[in-house]
Formats: structure tokens, C-alpha cells, sequence
């Protein structure tokens, strides 16, 4: 009788027990949904917030590239070597920007935006480089341009900037070519990588079109 007791006591604590375990569950699956959802509306958040304010100040920043002349002689590339005609003031002012909201946002909140603000600087970067005609020493400029932007984004962004900005540097790359030939070869060295986000062919063309020293008529003949 004592032992049939003890096991309607132990089955009554093992359902009870079950329950409460099914509840706590419950409620962690329910914090956990919670989580994701402030998570994605932070997101969210990051994306307006550098669409507002950093956006318009960005495409102003790269428009002033479209000014400059990117057909170059040797007096210009040692000039610029001195006096740099664009990428330092650019990085300067966006450093500045950055800084602004740096003790205004949590920190993750701070990094994501960090991120963000790298993929806007690709695009606005790619957008102008591609209304530029540029010869082989425009193209030797550009590299050390994109070379400065890539090292002060992942100073304070961390090495995922550099992943970001991986279409931007296929570009720079392909514009830096001394002739068609070490086109072909850098893309075969591109599709060999673990490169993620390797440049379309088609798009990997319109950057060649832009020197102005290549040959047309073997960049249409190129299979990228």
C-alpha cells in the first residue's frame, strides 16, 4: 500500500513537472521570437537611419570624383601622391559623420550601422566610377584611393567592411589592368576564389569599356 503510494505521488510530480517544463519552454520560445523581432526592427532602424542621414551626404561626398580627371599623366599621379585630390577629405568627412552617432547608439546598433553604411559606400563609389573614362595611371590612382577607403572602413568596422565592399574592389582591380590579357587572368583568378559576390561578366565588361587605352575591339572579344 506504502509503495503503490509513493508511485501515485511520483507520477503526479512527474506530470507537474512536465508542465512545468512545457511552460518554461513555452516562454523561452516566446522570448526567443521577441528577441528576433527587436532584432530585425533595430535593423530596420540602421537602414533609415543611414538612408536619412548618411545617403544624401555620401552621394554629395562621391559626386566630387565625377569632377576630377582620372585620364592621367605622370606629373599628375605624383602630384596626387602629394596632394591627394579626393579620398582623404572623403574619408575625413565620413569619419566625422560616424562619429556623431557613436555615443548616441548601443553598440550592436553602432556596428550594424557601421555595415550598412559600408554597402552605401560601394554603391555611391561604383555609381561615379562608372560615369569616369580612366587610363592605366587613372586606374593606379583609383587602387590607391580604393586602398585608403578599404583600410580606414575596416579600421572601424571591422574585416567584414572588406567583404562588403568585394564588388568595388573587382572593379578597381579590372580598371588597374596593364592590358586585356591580365584582365582574362585576374577574372579566372576571381571565379577561383572564395570570393562570395564575384562580378558579372557583363558588368565586368562596361568597367574595361571604361579605359580608354584598351582596345574595344578585344574588350568585346573578351569571354569573362
Amino acid at each position: 500500500m506504502c509503495g503503490l503510494f509513493r508511485f501515485k505521488k511520483d507520477h503526479r510530480t512527474k506530470v507537474r513537472s512536465d508542465v512545468e517544463t512545457g511552460k518554461l519552454e513555452h516562454a523561452a520560445g516566446q522570448l526567443t521570437d521577441v528577441s528576433r523581432k527587436m532584432h530585425h526592427l533595430a535593423s530596420l532602424g540602421m537602414e533609415s537611419l543611414c538612408k536619412t542621414s548618411f545617403c544624401p551626404k555620401l552621394r554629395a561626398s562621391c559626386d566630387n570624383f565625377v569632377d576630377l580627371t582620372h585620364v592621367l599623366t605622370d606629373t599628375h599621379l605624383a602630384e596626387f601622391e602629394t596632394v591627394d585630390p579626393f579620398i582623404e577629405q572623403f574619408n575625413a568627412t565620413l569619419d566625422k559623420h560616424i562619429a556623431s552617432f557613436e555615443q548616441l547608439l548601443h553598440k550592436e546598433n553602432f556596428h550594424s550601422l557601421l555595415l550598412i553604411v559600408c554597402t552605401e559606400v560601394e554603391r555611391q563609389m561604383e555609381r561615379v566610377i562608372m560615369k569616369c573614362s580612366f587610363n592605366r595611371l587613372g586606374g593606379l590612382q583609383v587602387d590607391r584611393e580604393f586602398r585608403q577607403l578599404s583600410t580606414y572602413l575596416s579600421g572601424v568596422a571591422g574585416w567584414t567592411a572588406r567583404e562588403r565592399c568585394a564588388r568595388l574592389a573587382q572593379i578597381v582591380a579590372l580598371l588597374n589592368v596593364e592590358n586585356v590579357e591580365e584582365a582574362v587572368e585576374l577574372r579566372e583568378t576571381t571565379r577561383a576564389s572564395s570570393i562570395a559576390r564575384v562580378l558579372p561578366a557583363a558588368d565586368a565588361m562596361k568597367v574595361l569599356q571604361l579605359r580608354t587605352d584598351l582596345p574595344a575591339s578585344l574588350i568585346q572579344k573578351l569571354d569573362l
